[in-house]
């Protein structure tokens, strides 16, 4: 199995150099999904955190 920079180095012809621009754009997504998600979760024990040391019991 080839490597991700070796394909984007090797593929010269114009349906290749797409296909790799569009795999580059898909897992640029990917993980900036993966960071507001990540970020959403962080939030949320936060606020889980504030709750439980401000709730009058």
């Amino acid at each position: 199995m080839q490597s991700l920079l070796s394909l984007v180095l090797t593929t010269v012809d114009g349906e290749g150099v797409l296909t790799m621009k569009k795999l580059l754009v898909l897992a640029i997504l990917g993980l900036g999904g993966f960071a507001v998600w990540k970020r959403l979760q962080q939030d949320r024990a936060e606020l889980d955190l504030w709750t439980e040391a401000t709730s009058a019991e």
